[in-house]
């Protein structure tokens, strides 16, 4: 929480080298699982979405065998292939992931899920030029979300999604012509990412108002 990406991956790599002296098979699972979610967001930070070592994590805990109890860790490592997949520019995949992401928060009920659902297929849409359906989902992301009780996604997915979701907005409203809507989403984005304190977030809402006011 305090950004100090580089010590944390020290700390945890530490802990994947000590975890295989764990004897119990569910106590060492869970504790890879717990370190692999943890290190994913770190990576990314420091080195960006698309690089090697963010894909070999989420792979890897996408990997570990499923436990009862390990929903959280199961909805992380589908995040993080998405993104990877994204950023590398494997649209189909990401798009298959994020339907996944979404159904798998519907048939368990889990608004989280849903959230993180709706945006990143919203996220995905846009890049596939589908603007009208990526609003739609984006929108749906946003309803879904209540910064009180989400807050902690910012630190376990690296952003928090209503941030994200109002930056995709702006973005696909200017591309549907729509220019004041465009800022007008940018702005609740900045006001948002403020309000959250998260140094993550706060540099995309930024980075959309860059990328909008120097497009529009």
């Amino acid at each position: 929480q305090h950004s100090a990406n580089l010590e944390s991956i020290a700390h945890l790599k530490q802990g994947l080298e000590l975890v295989t002296s764990v004897s119990e098979h569910s106590l060492r699972i869970s504790f890879e699982m717990q370190l692999y979610s943890t290190l994913g967001p770190a990576i990314i930070a420091t080195r960006g979405f698309g690089d090697a070592e963010v894909g070999d994590t989420y792979q890897k805990l996408s990997e570990l065998p499923q436990l009862p109890g390990n929903k959280p860790h199961v909805k992380v490592a589908l995040w993080g292939q998405w993104v990877y997949s994204l950023v590398r520019g494997n649209l189909a995949t990401a798009h298959t992931l994020a339907l996944e992401m979404q159904q798998a928060g519907q048939e368990t009920d889990d608004t989280g899920m849903l959230i993180e659902g709706h945006w990143i297929l919203g996220d995905t849409l846009f890049w596939l030029a589908n603007f009208d359906t990526a609003q739609q989902e984006l929108t749906k992301a946003i309803e879904r979300s209540d910064p009180g009780q989400h807050h902690t996604h910012a630190y376990i997915y690296g952003q928090d999604p209503c941030v994200a979701a109002h930056c995709y907005q702006s973005a696909t409203q200017w591309y549907l012509g729509n220019l004041d809507q465009a800022y007008a989403e940018n702005a609740v984005a900045i006001q948002l990412a403020n309000s959250l304190h998260h140094p993550f977030s706060i540099g995309w809402s930024l980075a959309f108002t860059f990328m909008v006011r120097m497009f529009g």
